[in-house]
């Protein structure tokens, strides 16, 4: 049967929330400490929860349907996701379904995406916010294939990070400089399956991750890192933040408002203030950080920006 809408006491109807995961169907156990506080706190909230796979997606005379078949959720069997109030997505699926289930999904209106499809296809990856219109300061950056393009900017002096486009994790990034003998193997490594970004290094020193919800700051934490890499795999350490600029707290809030234009409403913006380095929309894991860091869990905060 399939899951439309709900009606309280004849006068009300339930707001349905769908979010679609990434999840190992063997073990039915989602990929992250992501998803899983926001799932609970809409479900406290009174929201009717639908939690489908990325690979449960199929449409049907016009209409595109999930299956919720997850111990999380409210709302069990197909549900026509057209009638959610709010989609969430988190993770990308398998790779050789993506484009089917992504044009699935374009079919539906954007306004119900927390972060649209169109974000999803098109601004993930190191250089898809980077080059749009948004308005904020960036390091030098340069995307391309070749190891050669990437060599003429080295040899040119400074020290730079390389790093793969749609890389996570810290996982292939590293710290190049036309004083390294080996650079140019590391060039050919890291754009041998694609494309590469490198970006001149700053200073990270004060680098700071904040997290945005439709247009409103949620909070924020400070990096301390172990090299130069900012992620928790590489060894980087949170820190509470005292205090932060109104320079800093200006430049969040414009460049929120910035990424909404851009179909973004809820990322992890990582910032060296005056630079922004990465925002992450797909996977990021703040909260989980934040309520290990400081024992207070913001999923609320986050649930109640979408809750008007």
């Amino acid at each position: 049967m399939t899951w439309k809408v709900n009606l309280q006491d004849n006068s009300s109807i339930m707001r349905l929330i769908a979010f679609i995961t990434s999840f190992r169907r063997e073990s039915r156990v989602r990929q992250g400490y992501v998803e899983l506080p926001l799932i609970d706190t809409f479900r406290e909230r009174g929201w009717e929860v639908a939690v489908i796979g990325h690979e449960r997606l199929h449409a049907q005379d016009a209409r595109v349907f999930g299956n919720s078949d997850d111990v999380k959720a409210t709302v069990q069997g197909d549900v026509d996701i057209g009638t959610a109030d709010l989609v969430w997505m988190f993770g990308f699926g398998g790779r050789e379904s993506f484009l089917d289930r992504m044009q699935m999904l374009n079919s539906l209106p954007s306004s119900k995406f927390v972060n649209s499809v169109d974000a999803f296809v098109f601004r993930h990856g190191k250089q898809g916010v980077l080059l749009s219109d948004a308005t904020f300061k960036q390091p030098k950056s340069i995307v391309s294939d070749s190891a050669d393009v990437l060599y003429s900017h080295v040899k040119q002096g400074g020290e730079w990070i390389v790093k793969p486009t749609a890389g996570s994790f810290g996982v292939g990034v590293c710290l190049v400089s036309q004083r390294d003998a080996n650079v140019k193997p590391i060039l050919e490594l890291a754009t041998q399956n694609g494309f590469a970004l490198l970006q001149e290094r700053v200073d990270t020193s004060t680098e700071k991750r904040w997290l945005t919800a439709n247009g409103q700051v949620i909070g924020v934490y400070q990096k301390n890192l172990a090299d130069h890499r900012g992620n928790l795999g590489s060894g980087m350490q949170p820190k509470i933040v005292e205090n932060t600029s109104r320079e800093e707290e200006q430049l969040i809030a414009r460049t929120s408002r910035e990424l909404m234009q851009l179909g973004i409403r809820y990322a992890a913006i990582d910032v060296a203030f005056p630079y922004v380095l990465d925002v992450n929309f797909v996977n990021p894991g703040w909260l989980g950080t934040y309520e290990e860091l400081t024992g207070n869990n913001l999923a609320g905060d986050v649930a109640a920006a979408f809750d008007a």
